[in-house]
């Protein structure tokens, strides 16, 4: 009976440890985009292209990548507006990751070209990363669509 209880102690223990929550992973990861660079001119029709360079201590997860309407581009007086008065507004584009580092070349982004029938303006270009450990970080930078 005295090794029945000893035993059933023991479990006991290793069950609370087992069960105890793990520190684990707390740094966020880094990316370090070397193209597109701030205040890049794309043309309308034309590709977006992503170098980068994402990394994390432990494991990467993926990267989420948005963009957002900034504002229009001004228009010289007397001239015409050029374009369309619709930003453009791409679904959300998901980059899955892996290990610690990874490297990305000449990715298209938001899977083509840009549409012609656009608002011409500056845009924001959001890259939210994530490692296993749901860690977040974030990369922003403002392109222009003519």
């Amino acid at each position: 009976m005295k090794n029945l209880k000893y035993i059933l102690g023991l479990l006991l223990i290793a069950l609370t440890m087992a069960c105890s929550k793990d520190d684990g992973d707390k740094k966020s990861p880094h990316v370090t985009i070397i193209a597109p660079v701030e205040n890049q001119e794309f043309a309308r029709g034309g590709i977006m292209k992503l170098d980068a360079v994402f990394e994390d201590d432990v494991a990467l997860k993926e990267c989420r990548v948005n963009l957002e309407f900034v504002e229009a581009l001004p228009v010289a007086q007397g001239a015409s507006l050029k374009g369309i008065d619709t930003p453009w507004e791409p679904e959300e584009m998901v980059i899955p990751l892996s290990e610690t580092v990874q490297e990305v070349k000449e990715l298209v982004l938001f899977g083509g070209n840009i549409p012609y029938n656009i608002q011409s303006g500056y845009y924001r270009l959001k890259f939210d990363i994530y490692d296993l450990a749901k860690n977040p970080a974030r990369a922003e930078l403002i392109i222009i669509i003519e």
